[in-house]
């Protein structure tokens, strides 16, 4: 049987990622995203052997950062970026999170 757990989430998306507990839960650690640079170096290896050469996303896969596992208190967004809303006037206005009891921002 595959056991899904609630991996990552996004609040702003109302967005939450299921993962295989088998394939991205290790030791205790979400590993959901991707090192892009060491998936292209694996599928450039692909090509260059004619497809001899295979790998799977174990292979290129990276730790979570913790402001986007599941339950962060950043609900997913970056602490490096900052948030923005338009007011009524079309203004720009920087707003500080908060969650609402529905579970989608």
């Amino acid at each position: 049987l595959v056991r899904y757990g609630l991996a990552t989430e996004h609040a702003h998306s109302c967005c939450v990622l299921l993962a295989r507990t088998d394939k991205y839960l290790v030791d205790g650690e979400w590993w959901t995203w991707i090192d892009y640079e060491r998936f292209h170096d694996l599928v450039e290896r692909y090509h260059e052997s004619g497809g001899a050469e295979t790998f799977t996303t174990e292979d290129y896969r990276a730790p979570t950062p913790p402001w986007a596992v599941y339950g962060a208190e950043e609900k997913g967004f970056s602490p490096n970026e900052d948030r923005y809303r338009k007011d009524r006037k079309g203004n720009t206005v920087e707003i500080e999170y908060k969650s609402s009891e529905s579970g989608c921002g």
